[in-house]
């Protein structure tokens, strides 16, 4: 099955009585002037069907009928909107056949009655290509009126999808692809031009200049399309628009931009994109994002949601965070499915960047499953949005969702309060991915006793890889757990057992995602006086992630720096000596100097690296059960693992 989902959702459309409107298929249900403005150019022979509309106010009390149109005439598909009704309006029955280069637009006539008004809010359909072999999206922007270019000789970018402002920053306007994907057919529609010379539209990727451009010269206006440039995309490519005008000030009036996608493996895409850094709650109370259309929040789930009329898969969720102050623990974001919290989600703490969640999917039932996406801003603060979306696949469907198999890496890091003579010591680590396949704790204390009794995870027993002390002058101790299988899903209580001594302690969790269990490729301790401590952790040919967590004597934590390729976290000045945690930013094989930069001083340091169980790991692992084998020249199993 070839098709895809078509989403048009934002801030609510409001339209006269007694009114014939046009809207694209686009972003949102955006009306413009005449029809030829809102014309769509269909690349290839496809069907439109399943139609609806999301009518959230509606004042008229006669009927208003929504029409798919081609090439200027309705269709059979109509959507009839019942007077004074709000709600959903679909038509599940009927279906406009395209051939290539045919025209597609929406045309709403709304009712006879004296000045009321309708507001849609959300509307859609399905794309089903002739070819089944290929699964097409639309990507356009657009918005009230029209963007006017006067400025000479200047570049500018439009963003890949939803808003269509300009701005001369690049960064501002990406979208990161999460699968391969072939775009064709560029289009742009210029609806005035007072400009006599050159204006030059191009794709863009991964900020050089694409395949795909159009001209237009002295006064050109109307539709143009460039049928032969083609790009072909990689996963995490970055995409955008850009535009070149040439000498003179005069105004160029720009109405859409846009491409299509094509996927040869049934994969298409829902994206929610708006103006660069488009600021998202600020208060730690849940908000609602539409899967697809613009990045315009709702208190309201009903408002954001869009229901499928047939089967498909969601995975691949990302968002771009272009500023954050939240108060950790941050945001996170959950699809919805149907009502309820999906298995996708993104943890956001305090940072910024790109946030994937490459393990889970869902699977939506058409006709049943309202989509959406729910921010639940625990804290206050603000957070902004580039964009959120999913990649689609049309070939599973039908209700549930199971998580895929991850690729290995870290995952997520939460640093402990610190903590006295309260056992057991807990907090809550909350994995950015449901099910994580590796856990670390890292404990630090100023005395050199062994105060540490046990270390669960969601109630599982942690595994001691590692302790070290130093004896002499200023005293200190540094502990390693890990658990490598059976790890609980989602937030999880750790919990330290110690002995109540009064010394301050300070611990780190941390998360570790992939296909399989994990197992400890190799640790090690540092103790006594050192300077620059660290560890050779050796993983041979396999990719490990490693973490450190040290006691040192100097009195300032910047007095101790992690190791260039790590991330230096959870950090405290004890107040004569000090900790300070790390991970790594990326798995490596073969053998990686783990530590920090210190000068001469007192040192407890522990190390480890951690990596998936080989499928020999595995089989063994099963064969022995949770204990593994022991005995002479065994097996003996580590938190799922083998160590020989």
């Amino acid at each position: 099955m070839s098709a895809s989902q078509l989403i048009q959702l934002g801030p609510a459309e409001t339209i006269n009585d007694a009114t014939t409107a046009f809207i694209p298929l686009g972003p949102q249900p955006e009306s413009g002037g005449d029809g030829d403005t809102q014309d769509l150019d269909v690349p290839e022979a496809l069907d439109i069907d399943k139609a609806y509309v999301f009518i959230s106010a509606n004042s008229i009390t006669t009927t208003s009928t929504l029409t798919l149109q081609k090439d200027g005439s309705d269709t059979s598909v109509v959507v009839s909107i019942t007077g004074s009704t709000t709600g959903r309006f679909t038509d599940n029955v009927n279906t406009g056949s395209y051939t290539a280069n045919q025209d597609a637009r929406w045309k709403l006539v709304t009712g006879t009655s004296s000045s009321n008004t309708i507001s849609i809010l959300g509307m859609g359909a399905r794309l089903d290509p002739d070819n089944t072999s290929n699964t097409l999206s639309i990507f356009t922007i657009h918005g009230a009126g029209s963007t006017n270019l006067t400025t000479a000789s200047n570049t500018d970018y439009f963003a890949f999808h939803g808003d269509r402002d300009v701005s001369g920053t690049e960064t501002d306007w990406q979208y990161e692809f999460r699968v391969a994907c072939t775009l064709k057919n560029f289009y742009v529609h210029v609806v005035s031009n007072a400009r006599t010379t050159n204006t030059t539209f191009t794709s863009r990727v991964n900020a050089g200049a694409g395949n795909a451009s159009i001209v237009y010269g002295n006064a050109e206006t109307g539709l143009k399309i460039d049928t032969s440039g083609t790009d072909v995309i990689t996963a995490e490519d970055l995409c955008n628009y850009q535009v070149v005008t040439g000498t003179g000030t005069e105004t160029m009036a720009v109405e859409r931009v846009g491409c299509w996608a094509l996927s040869t493996d049934d994969k298409f895409f829902l994206i929610t994109m708006d103006a660069p850094n488009n600021s998202v709650s600020a208060d730690a109370v849940d908000f609602y994002l539409a899967a697809g259309g613009t990045l315009t929040e709702d208190a309201t789930e009903a408002n954001r949601e869009m229901l499928p009329e047939f089967n498909f898969n969601i995975s691949e969720m990302i968002a771009e965070v272009t500023a954050n102050s939240k108060d950790n623990p941050g945001a996170t974001f959950y699809s919805r499915d149907n009502q309820s919290d999906g298995n996708l989600l993104l943890r956001i703490s305090q940072a910024t960047g790109t946030f994937i969640d490459v393990e889970n999917t869902d699977a939506l039932v058409g006709g049943t499953d309202e989509l959406a996406v729910r921010g639940d801003a625990a804290t206050t603060g603000s957070l902004s949005l580039r964009f959120i979306s999913f990649v689609g696949d049309a070939t599973g469907g039908g209700g549930g969702g199971t998580p895929a198999a991850d690729a290995f890496d870290h995952d997520w890091q939460v640093e402990s309060a610190t903590f006295t003579t309260t056992s057991p010591h807990t907090w809550t680590h909350t994995p950015a991915l449901l099910k994580p396949k590796g856990i670390v704790v890292s404990i630090v204390h100023p005395t050199s006793t062994d105060r540490v009794t046990a270390v669960t995870y969601g109630g599982v027993a942690m595994s001691r890889i590692e302790f070290a002390q130093d004896t002499a002058d200023e005293a200190g101790a540094a502990y390693a757990y890990f658990l490598g299988s059976g790890i609980p899903e989602g937030d999880q209580t750790v919990s330290v057992t110690h002995d109540g001594n009064s010394a301050v302690k300070k611990a780190a969790s941390y998360s570790i995602v992939g296909g399989n269990d994990t197992e400890v490729a190799a640790s090690g301790v540092v103790e006594e006086n050192a300077a620059n401590p660290a560890v050779a952790i050796d993983s041979g040919a396999d990719d490990a992630v490693r973490y450190a967590g040290v006691f040192s004597g100097k009195g300032n934590p910047a007095n101790v720096t992690a190791f260039a390729t790590f991330t230096e976290f959870a950090a405290n000045d004890f107040g004569a000596n000090v900790t300070k945690q790390e991970y790594t930013a990326t798995p490596a094989s073969g053998s990686v100097s783990t530590g920090f930069t210190i000068a001469t001083d007192d040192v407890a340091l522990v190390a480890l690296g951690v990596r998936e169980v080989s499928a020999v790991g595995r089989i063994m692992s099963s064969l022995a059960g949770a204990g593994g084998l022991a005995g002479p020249g065994g097996i003996a199993g580590q938190g799922g693992g083998m160590a020989g």
